[in-house]
């Protein structure tokens, strides 16, 4: 069984040599989504002019500006998969999901829906009068809820990767399985980087270039030694089934 310390070792040397390419794609997304948001606030701008054209100018902006960051951060995943299985990766892999765009906003928001009531709980305490003592438990016991909800569909992108032909339910029940008995172990994973996150955040987000890179594509081993498991599972039971 690998052991968290082996899946981010085995991430830095699948990224050594590849550093400035792994920071390039991340800049590039930062420009991509800056770009995006600047076109998407000169429409608005363009379109205060009335109710109506505000109402317009927000839903082009939410029609473009959303699914565009959607596609490009399950973009971002595959990138990384496909670095660490050993595949040629291209700057362009980026908008590869666009061929899936339905599905990764039905998925986005079939997970926003699940979340929703727990993201209300969150923030009752804002609009509800009450104990600082209850609102805190409430809010930590939300804050547990979604976690432990992102944990469960954590893997929708690589498998969308993988099973192009497996629809939005099929997806999400697919990175729940994988993560049965596994979310205690992803969580604890990404909170070993709780060091480099800091890293990231006392140099202004630039060392995220570089750290982002190291997440994923230990996201990515993490991803394929489920996979590893899940086939050694089975070829134990075929073999149990045989001698039966």
């Amino acid at each position: 069984m690998l052991t968290r310390q082996e899946l981010k070792q085995n991430a830095w040397q699948e990224l050594s040599g590849k550093w400035g390419k792994a920071a390039g794609v991340g800049l590039g997304c930062i420009g991509i989504e800056l770009a995006a948001g600047l076109v998407g606030a000169l429409i608005y701008a363009l379109s205060s002019i009335s109710i109506l054209g505000i109402i317009i100018g927000l839903l082009v902006c939410a029609a473009c500006i959303i699914p565009l960051g959607l596609v490009m951060r399950a973009g971002y995943d595959w990138i990384f998969l496909k670095l660490h299985r050993g595949e040629i990766t291209y700057f362009g892999d980026i908008f590869l999901p666009f061929a899936q765009i339905g599905k990764i906003l039905v998925i986005a928001i079939c997970i926003w829906i699940i979340k929703l009531p727990f993201l209300v709980l969150q923030e009752l305490d804002t609009y509800v009068h009450m104990n600082v003592g209850i609102a805190f438990i409430l809010t930590i016991g939300a804050i547990v809820a979604i976690a432990y909800i992102s944990l469960h569909f954590v893997l929708t992108n690589y498998i969308m990767y993988d099973q192009k032909e497996l629809g939005v339910i099929a997806t999400m029940k697919r990175s729940a399985t994988l993560m049965k008995g596994q979310k205690g172990n992803c969580f604890v994973l990404l909170l070993s980087f709780f060091l480099w996150y800091l890293l990231g955040a006392v140099t202004c987000g630039i060392a995220f270039l570089w750290v982002a890179p190291y997440v994923k594509t230990t996201m990515a081993n993490f991803y394929d030694y489920l996979l590893w498991q899940e086939q050694q599972a089975q070829e134990q039971e075929a073999d149990m089934s045989s001698d039966t």
